[in-house]
């Protein structure tokens, strides 16, 4: 009779054990899932306010900005090249030159 009010009690404690670690779990995924998410929409942000904004130093802001989403390097790389064909972009050498420095820091952390 005593084993088994010990077994009750390891059984109880291994429960409890368990459930703590799947509810940990669940709460670290939701928070990685909402971080990824809030990443995803200030990334779309930066890239739709870009062509529409007017000032220059906000645009070389934003690309040094794009940096920051590694996981968009593809994509950034993409648009950042196609913007650099066009030759409207040529009269703005600052923004031409953080497209350019952008391209070369994406490469580099590519590479390792």
């Amino acid at each position: 009779m005593n084993r088994l009010k010990e077994y009750s009690a390891v059984f109880t404690f291994l429960v409890v054990l368990i459930g703590i670690i799947i509810s940990a779990y669940i709460n670290i995924d939701t928070r990685n899932i909402n971080l990824q998410n809030s990443r995803i929409v200030e990334y779309q942000k930066l890239m739709g306010d870009f062509p529409r904004c007017g000032l220059l130093d906000t645009q070389v802001s934003i690309v040094y900005e794009l940096r920051n989403f590694p996981e968009h390097y593809e994509l950034t790389k993409e648009i950042l090249s196609a913007w650099l064909k066009r030759e409207d972009i040529y009269q703005h050498k600052r923004l031409v030159l953080a497209m350019q420095d952008t391209l070369k820091y994406i490469d580099n952390k590519s590479k390792k």
